[in-house]
Order: structure tokens, then sequence, then C-alpha cells
């Protein structure tokens, strides 16, 4: 109907609701989606039938269109969100995996740079002296 009415000149609702004998109020509503619970958002089928004729739209075409738009969707509605809570500790789970699988490959990497010998430690020191760090003081 918005585009009946930009088509039409955009008319001031008041000169729509005299052409189809309404209160100003309630041809404002029809174009307000929130305003109609009962029928998905759209206007009774007359005044919408009414608004659509006075703007030069087709009343079988509105009608047919009226008819299509309330009839409720068949396709389900989409699944629900998950809360706020459990995207929170899916996020934590993924992020605590992450940093165990990095621990493994950096132990993993240490181990191969020893001396192969298991239960070998590296030592602070050596490492220092292969970056060239020299202690200060």
């Amino acid at each position: 109907m918005r585009r009946l009415r930009t088509a039409a000149g955009e008319p001031p609702y008041r000169v729509i609701a005299k052409g189809v004998n309404r209160p100003h109020q309630t041809v404002h509503d029809a174009f307000a989606k929130s305003s109609y619970k009962q029928h998905n958002g759209l206007p009774p089928l007359d005044l919408a039938i009414a608004i659509a004729t006075h703007l030069g739209g087709d009343e079988k075409e509105w009608r047919e269109w009226w008819q299509d738009a309330a009839t409720p969707a068949t396709e389900p509605p989409p699944p629900p969100r998950l809360s706020w809570w459990k995207r929170r500790a899916a996020i934590v789970g993924t992020v605590a995996v992450l940093v165990t699988v990095g621990g493994a490959i950096t132990a993993a990497t240490l181990r191969s740079r020893g001396s192969g010998r298991r239960g070998d430690v590296l030592d602070p020191a050596d490492s220092a002296r292969s970056c060239n760090i020299t202690r200060l003081g």
C-alpha cells in the first residue's frame, strides 16, 4: 500500500481518509504494520481494498494479495538462537581446546629440540645463549 500511496503522489492520510470515508487515524494505522496483530500485521480486508482502490489499485489484485499475505506461512520458524551463556560456554570450551592443543604442540617441539632422551629438561641459560641474549648486571 505504501507503493500505491507513493505512486499517487503521497497524499496525506486525512485526504485518503476522506476518500474512503474512514477516520484519518484508521487510515494511518493501516499503513503501520504493528497496528493490526490479528491478521499478521495487515489491516482488515475491507479497509485495505478501500484504500487500495482509492489510490488507483485493482480491487481483485489487492484482494488476492491480502489473502495470500494473511495466510500463515507453511515453513517452520527459524531455530531458536542459543542463549548468551550457552554461546559463551561454547566459546570458552573452544578456547580451552585450542590452548591445550597449542601446549601439546609446544611441548612436543621443545622435546624434539632436546637431546632426544625422555625427561630431558631444557636449561633457560642454554636458550638464552642460543639466542645471543646476554644478562645485564
